[in-house]
């Protein structure tokens, strides 16, 4: 009978334990992306409602340009902003959107910065001759604060508030136009807003002309942007989401979607440098 070799065999066999080895050790196959549910919560321009009840607005037109790009799957919801971190806490939200960034917030979730904000103090125009700066408003009167729950406005301005709340003249409503229509009663004196979400703010509840800005507020410059469950959804999906959101930021993309919603001089301060 023929035989083969022993050291031609010995190779053979060799060969054969690699492959088997390589085979069991190969790479899986790349999964799809999501499904992710989205959760989505209404603030002026970068969330409304259409004519037809149908979403608009930055963060929807976003998330849509995000899905087109990359083929991930997205489930969307519309929540009320301080809901959005407790459906990512419970597990029924994975990704939530115009999320600003804090440390607190950064042990849970990933994030995909997409736009600056510089938000400014807001008081009742028939105040503004008395309360001439923010210290004033601060110090000297029993003057209410009305916020958005669920909010960071930065560290210095974040101060300011819980020193306020702790004298009780802090009001937390669960949305800006709650926030808009008690500024408008005059149930509350004074406010925080940003000029690209709450342009149409403005104009839906007739506050043009009737706030100004109080000077002497604090620098307040918030990042924000999707954020991502670190526990649901996976490295490498963050990874292409975030990478495409930087694409659309360096190809004029996302300041085409800011463009649509808000005036060249506010887009420019919402883009990040």
């Amino acid at each position: 009978m023929w035989s083969m070799p022993r050291v031609l065999l010995a190779s053979l066999l060799l060969g054969i334990g690699l492959s088997v080895q390589a085979a069991n050790t190969q790479v899986p196959s790349s999964q799809p992306c999501g499904p992710y549910r989205v959760a989505f919560y209404e603030y002026g321009a970068m969330y409304f409602r259409g004519e037809q009840g149908q979403g608009e607005g930055v963060d929807k037109e976003l998330v849509d340009e995000l899905a087109r790009r990359t083929g991930c799957r997205f489930i969307t919801s519309v929540v009320s902003r301080v809901a959005t971190w407790v459906h990512l806490a419970r597990g029924t939200a994975d990704i939530t959107v115009s999320a600003v960034r804090t440390p607190q917030r950064e042990l849970h979730a990933e994030f995909a910065i997409y736009l600056r904000g510089q938000p400014s103090v807001y008081v009742r125009s028939e105040l503004a001759g008395t309360v001439d700066s923010l210290q004033t408003f601060v110090t000297r009167g029993p003057w209410k604060l009305a916020i958005s729950k669920g909010y960071s406005y930065g560290p210095q301005m974040d101060a300011i508030i819980a020193d306020l709340r702790q004298q009780g003249r802090v009001g937390e409503y669960g949305d800006a136009n709650a926030v808009a229509r008690v500024i408008g009663s005059g149930k509350a004196d004074a406010f925080i807003a940003s000029n690209l979400a709450w342009s149409p703010i403005f104009k839906a509840h007739k506050l043009e002309g009737r706030v100004a800005v109080l000077p002497g507020s604090p620098e307040m410059t918030i990042e924000a942007g999707l954020a991502f469950s670190r526990e649901r959804v996976r490295p490498a999906d963050i990874a292409l989401m975030t990478q495409t959101v930087a694409e659309m930021r360096a190809d004029g993309r996302l300041k085409q979607i800011l463009g649509r919603h808000g005036s060249p001089e506010v887009v420019k301060k919402a883009m990040l440098p």
